[in-house]
């Protein structure tokens, strides 16, 4: 009996090269694609950490 081979590829481009898990999400990248995702997840911790500030500031008042 054959058993099925699963392929992993990346969630934004459907390449099967070099491919990524993503420990916070767990969505598979490639190269490519992993860097892209690490400073949208960059930028988002930004702005949340902008977003805590702000409103730390607000209640020290």
């Amino acid at each position: 009996m054959a058993t099925a081979m699963q392929v992993t590829t990346c969630v934004k481009c459907k390449k099967t090269k070099s491919i990524v898990t993503c420990k916070g999400c767990s969505k598979d990248f490639c190269l490519d694609h992993i860097n892209e995702h690490y400073n949208e997840l960059s930028e988002q911790l930004g702005k949340t950490e902008d977003q805590f500030n702000a409103f730390k500031i607000e209640i020290d008042e």
